[in-house]
């Protein structure tokens, strides 16, 4: 009895080391990652771009300066459209609703066009690390819902010591959810204005950008372009690595637990 009690306390203490190391190494490799995509990111432009119908007067252009508004001409889109790089003085954040509202409130007269908010993406280029943390997490938040589940099944049978094991991870689950999602900061156009699980939305977004209309030669568009593409490369890899190691040591958790029941049903 005691030799078999010690082999279970040195199998389980196997599984945490593993989940230690697991996450230890996570951490590291997570730093390391980080590093060059945050450097690659910071090089990004704030400000936004437009893609105008009709071409700005040079007058235009030195009138927008005494608003506080830089505006460089970058080359032509689509159909002949001229482009436009619009920033604010000091790197101030440059918000645009509709085009047409916006040039008629900086140029005196409404143009159409398109726009793309370049601040917007370089935030969510910077903060692709802590989204990473959210995707690897997933498969552990699924694993601790149905143990908190079970756990609290066992209320009913008056076994409160379990019960409260379940509260507690669940309380522990929320409050690193909470966490993790309190720290970003997700630009406003990059959510959906009813549903915020309308996954549609998302992938019309990502396809939409990676289509890029009218912004291929934009050699802005393709710095940004390649930051996501190097970004999910890596911290896809990365989870990926997660979830392997979340599911390894799962079944190696599973499979000493099914050891102690058979004993304790042979018993």
């Amino acid at each position: 009895m005691k030799r078999e009690r010690k082999r279970k306390g040195i199998e389980r203490l196997i599984v945490w080391i593993a989940a230690a190391v697991m996450t230890a190494g996570l951490v590291v490799m997570n730093f390391l990652i980080s590093e060059g995509i945050k450097n690659e990111a910071e090089s990004l432009p704030e400000g936004v771009l437009l893609q105008l119908k009709e071409p700005l007067e040079t007058a235009e252009i030195e009138a927008a300066k005494i608003q506080g508004y830089r505006i460089k001409n970058v080359g032509a889109g689509e159909h002949g459209r001229e482009i436009y790089e619009v920033r604010g003085e000091k790197e101030r954040a440059v918000l645009i609703g509709k085009v047409t509202d916006f040039t008629r409130d900086l140029f005196g007269r409404p143009i159409e066009g398109k726009s793309m908010n370049l601040s917007a993406h370089r935030s969510i280029a910077l903060q692709m690390g802590r989204l990473a943390w959210l995707a690897a997490a997933i498969p552990l938040s699924m694993m601790l819902l149905v143990l908190s589940i079970r756990k609290l099944g066992a209320l009913q049978e008056k076994n409160w010591l379990q019960g409260l094991q379940g509260v507690a991870i669940i309380a522990v689950w929320m409050a690193a959810v909470y966490y993790l999602t309190g720290r970003l900061n997700i630009p406003r156009e990059f959510l959906p204005r009813e549903q915020i699980l309308d996954i549609s939305f998302y992938i019309d977004t990502v396809k939409e950008f990676f289509a890029g209309d009218g912004w291929a030669n934009q050699s802005t568009y393709q710095a940004i372009r390649l930051c996501y593409k190097d970004g999910a490369l890596v911290y896809g890899m990365w989870i990926i690595c997660a979830w392997l190691g979340t599911v390894l040591i799962r079944i190696i958790a599973g499979i000493e637990n099914r050891g102690k029941g058979e004993n304790i049903s042979r018993g």
